[in-house]
């Protein structure tokens, strides 16, 4: 039987991926070691059309792409470098060229898709962050203005990028309220550009968070991407995030693209004592998929130990997995000598939840009804049922008026000439 996917591939970007720790120095020196991680990208690689990449921050992070290049380059299916630009406003620094020179410098000679410099059509009063919708603004007035600085933005970036030789791409990012915005912000990018974009990642920065938002973000990828095929979703984790976007490579709204979404959730998990098990383990409590690790050495740290090496065989015992897993790194150093075992056990750790998550989505991916058994909501799965009948911009429309509005959302404020008091 011919499985749902219209052509499309997925990949996995790992994002954080400091957590796993294979950004420590010394590990070229140590070939065992080495081999065990690329070992483990080969893995997270096997399935044809769920890939595995990572992200590195070219602002914040530049040490990292050089090592993955260097390092893994072989083995993972692709490198992104984010631009950094959130972390360079958040530290008080302006985006100057020479800034923008060294990072696109950057992105050119390590990774394979650099995110460009997008100019945000948000306004701010007081402290805020991108993850909250308190105290910022959508400003409808300033979006072919921040569209048209972004445009020449790529502009520079591609030229940087051409100068170096590289084989690299740019991704262009589009902002947005709502699909009359969007529209205008990938008009006005094609325009100053004088072509199209061939990899896109539309937002939700400008837009709010929810369920609703990741649905919007989702169709507007489709409907205005033009010729790209790639498309790239920002901070995408769980499976319910991504329940949109496997709809509309079921029904064929995506066709011949390659989807990448980003994600911390199993970097950062272990660190917060996680593991992907997968949603059909029998020892999950709760949802989500991950089991915590207990306190105490019991049957849940044996099955962990058991299920990676069904994945990525874990080459030690597990009296020595147990200790290496509740050990710092820095405490097992000074303890040891060693930092080869919690890198090791890190990169185990990060393997298996992937390739356990990868699972998942593409048991979800292959059939309509397990998609829609995963929505335990009667309500919600009525909700995402109805997206199979979209096909255009009227659907979609439709859709929203009558079945989105149901679905959760914190759209992010819009502009007013009352709101304008708050900046005088």
């Amino acid at each position: 039987m011919t499985k749902p996917h219209h052509g499309n591939t997925l990949e996995y970007v790992g994002s954080g991926m400091g957590n796993t720790r294979i950004v420590y120095d010394g590990i070229d020196t140590n070939p065992d070691l080495l081999k065990y991680l690329n070992d483990g990208f080969v893995r997270m690689n096997t399935d044809p059309i769920h890939k595995m990449g990572v992200l590195y921050n070219a602002f914040v992070e530049p040490k990292y792409g050089m090592m993955f290049k260097k390092r893994h380059r072989e083995f993972c299916h692709s490198i992104h470098a984010d631009s950094g630009g959130l972390q360079v406003m958040t530290l008080g620094k302006k985006i100057t060229p020479a800034l923008k020179l060294e990072i696109y410098s950057q992105q050119a000679k390590n990774s394979d898709m650099g995110m460009c410099f997008d100019e945000i059509p948000v306004v701010t009063t007081g402290k805020t962050s991108v993850a909250t919708t308190a105290g910022r603004y959508f400003d409808s007035r300033i979006v072919r203005e921040r569209a048209w600085k972004t445009g020449e933005n790529i502009l520079e970036q591609e030229r940087i990028f051409e100068e170096l030789g590289t084989k690299a791409e740019v991704c262009a990012i589009v902002q947005g309220h709502g699909g009359d915005s969007l529209k205008v912000w990938a008009d006005t990018l094609r325009e100053v550009m004088g072509h199209d974009f061939n990899k896109v990642s539309f937002t939700d920065t400008a837009m709010g968070t929810g369920m609703l938002e990741d649905v919007k973000v989702a169709f507007y990828s489709a409907a205005y991407r033009g010729t790209a095929t790639h498309i790239h979703f920002l901070g995408i984790g769980s499976i319910r995030r991504l329940l949109p976007i496997i709809i509309f490579m079921q029904t064929g709204l995506y066709k011949d693209l390659h989807i990448s979404y980003d994600s911390t959730s199993h970097t950062s998990g272990i660190q917060k004592g996680k593991y992907y098990m997968g949603m059909g383990s029998d020892i999950i409590r709760g949802a989500g998929g991950s089991v915590q690790f207990p306190k105490e050495r019991n049957y849940v740290w044996e099955r962990i130990f058991a299920d990676i090496n069904s994945i990525h065989p874990y080459p030690f015992d597990m009296e020595y997995f147990y200790k290496m897993s509740t050990t710092s790194p820095s405490k097992n150093l000074k303890a040891t000598g060693d930092l080869a075992g919690p890198i090791l056990t890190s990169w185990a750790l990060f393997t298996g939840s992937v390739v356990n998550f990868q699972k998942d989505v593409n048991a979800i991916l292959n059939s309509k009804e397990a998609l829609l058994n995963f929505i335990k909501s009667p309500l919600e799965r009525s909700i995402y049922a109805a997206l199979y009948d979209v096909k255009n911009i009227d659907d979609f429309d439709h859709w929203e008026r009558h079945m989105g509005r149901y679905l959760p959302s914190t759209p992010l404020p819009k502009l007013s000439d009352s709101t304008l008091d708050s900046f005088f």
